[in-house]
């Protein structure tokens, strides 16, 4: 079964496909929150273990960091409906696993014997193992939203009142302008 996961660890199942996602009652995956559409989304199954989204009536759908209209979503993804961001889990079967072949087993030391690596022929001193560090998984990337996105909904209120207020005082000053202009020539 497929699974919406939330920032705070919920985990959300689809029981079934196609299915609807919004914050409406009525829909069949409910994500309960205000800047999400009563019917944002449908989902449906598609191939190769993918799950297929397709957003509904103008609503915003993030797929990482693009917007989309439709897509194609696999185990990890990051789904954003409105400010709600979801990682799609696959079921297990859907999920590869690693080859017992493939898979690393136990680290064993160098022989004491046999061929030494270049360097350490070349020195007459053992070679030194170099260890790799571990690199942090890269952040999560956020869905576009500033003064130029399209979605002014995706702003939080105080950026949006700042908008308004900053295209209020350029109204008034264009009116000013005019009717000084309008006033000289006059």
């Amino acid at each position: 079964m497929w699974r919406l996961r939330t920032a705070k660890g919920q985990s959300i199942p689809i029981r079934r496909l196609p299915a609807s996602l919004g914050s409406d009652r009525a829909a069949d995956v409910v994500i309960p929150h205000p800047s999400v559409a009563g019917r944002h989304a449908r989902l449906a199954a598609g191939p190769d273990a993918t799950l297929l989204i397709e957003a509904e009536d103008g609503a915003v759908v993030g797929l990482g960091t693009r917007r989309i209209s439709n897509g194609r979503l696999k185990h990890d993804d990051v789904l954003v409906l409105g400010r709600v961001r979801l990682t799609v889990e696959a079921p297990q079967a859907a999920v590869d696993p690693v080859p017992a072949d493939l898979e690393p087993g136990p680290q064993r030391p160098p022989p004491a014997h046999g061929p030494r690596p270049r360097a350490a022929r070349r020195s007459g001193r053992p070679a030194q193992a170099t260890t790799t560090a571990r690199r942090r998984p890269a952040p999560a990337p956020r869905p576009a939203a500033g003064l130029f996105s399209t979605d002014l909904s995706q702003l939080p209120w105080t950026r949006r009142l700042a908008l308004i207020a900053a295209l209020a005082l350029v109204a008034g000053g264009l009116a000013w302008g005019i009717a000084w202009i309008v006033g000289a020539s006059g």
